[in-house]
């Protein structure tokens, strides 16, 4: 199989721009595009240094060829530091690129999350076991969308948290919103991508992922149109 085509710098801060630049509002915390495109290193370029160590998962690529990452269930991304990261109930926008090679969910599938086992200090987004809907999971408490993951469907998922209140977006639209029954309080404990960010439980991701963002704010709806078809027309989905 042929390897991801190298990205240089010069590449990546054109990619960057193009997602970022133009929207000044993103001030992303964690921007993981994935485009070195090798090496155990998945390289944070917000700015911030949340660098994470690649645990497994295999480099592969997006349409257009791109890199991602691969994930089969027993491996995982974990974010050595969480600078900046937006805790307790502050807004903040999970935005990222998914494929599930797994229809129903055999158990709780985890794209990306950070926080502690207990109620409602973590904050992870994926996919439930069985059901297979789009969810937050806060740990005590789940908040599923309306929105049912499509099998080795590459899809745009986009997920805000505005004090008890959050929206879930597939491929740039609005798809439902949904309500925590009390305080969220995510704690800066830990943070992961393609597992469960917490020690209690692994809830491991099975299929592509990649784009992850964490942005500290509730980002809008056109704002969050336009991420999708910007990085559309980048990865060829």
């Amino acid at each position: 199989m042929r390897e991801p085509p190298v990205i240089t710098p010069e590449i990546s801060e054109r990619a960057k721009a193009l997602v970022i630049g133009a929207i000044p509002s993103l001030s992303p915390v964690l921007f993981m595009p994935a485009l070195q495109g090798r090496g155990g290193t998945l390289i944070d370029r917000s700015g911030k240094g949340n660098n994470g160590a690649i645990v497994g998962a295999a480099w592969k690529r997006f349409p257009r060829g791109l890199p991602a990452l691969s994930f089969n269930g027993n491996d995982y991304v974990s974010l050595g530091s969480l600078t900046s990261f937006p805790a307790g109930s502050s807004a903040r926008t999970v935005l990222f690129w998914a494929k599930t090679t797994e229809s129903p969910a055999t158990d709780w599938r985890i794209v990306s999350g950070y926080g502690n086992d207990a109620l409602r200090q973590a904050f992870n987004v994926g996919q439930q076991k069985t059901s297979d809907k789009l969810y937050v999971a806060l740990y005590g408490e789940d908040i599923a969308s309306d929105y049912t993951w499509v099998i080795n469907t590459l899809t745009h998922i986009a997920v805000t948290l505005s004090g008890t209140t959050v929206q879930f977006y597939v491929n740039g639209v609005l798809n439902s919103t949904g309500t925590a029954s009390g305080t969220v309080n995510t704690v800066l404990t830990a943070g992961t991508i393609g597992k469960w960010s917490g020690p209690a439980a692994n809830y491991f991701w099975k299929g592509l992922i990649g784009w992850v963002i964490l942005a500290p704010s509730v980002l809008s709806a056109p704002v969050i149109a336009s991420i999708y078809n910007r990085q559309r027309t980048l990865i060829g989905a």
